[in-house]
């Protein structure tokens, strides 16, 4: 979370930021699910872990995007924005 403090200033947003350990990852992530847990806005993960849960806790939200800011992105970058490349 080194970028959170810069965050919180230029957006006034209120980030609580919570870490979990790569031996509870599964169990945490199951309960999200199974709950149906609304506390959490954003999820940091990494792609192991989109895809086995990817499907279930990751809405699309291509549509939201600014077709510009897309165009603007070379093909890296563009495939690590979309689940499932």
């Amino acid at each position: 979370g080194l970028w959170v403090p810069m965050f919180e200033e230029k957006t006034g947003a209120k980030v609580n930021w919570i870490e979990v350990g790569g031996g509870d990852v599964d169990a945490k992530y199951a309960v999200f699910v199974a709950s149906q847990d609304s506390s959490v806005d954003t999820m940091y993960t990494w792609e192991t872990l989109n895809a086995k849960y990817g499907r279930t806790l990751m809405e699309d939200i291509t549509e939201q995007m600014d077709p510009a800011l897309m165009d603007g992105l070379v093909a890296a970058p563009r495939k690590a924005l979309n689940f499932l490349g």
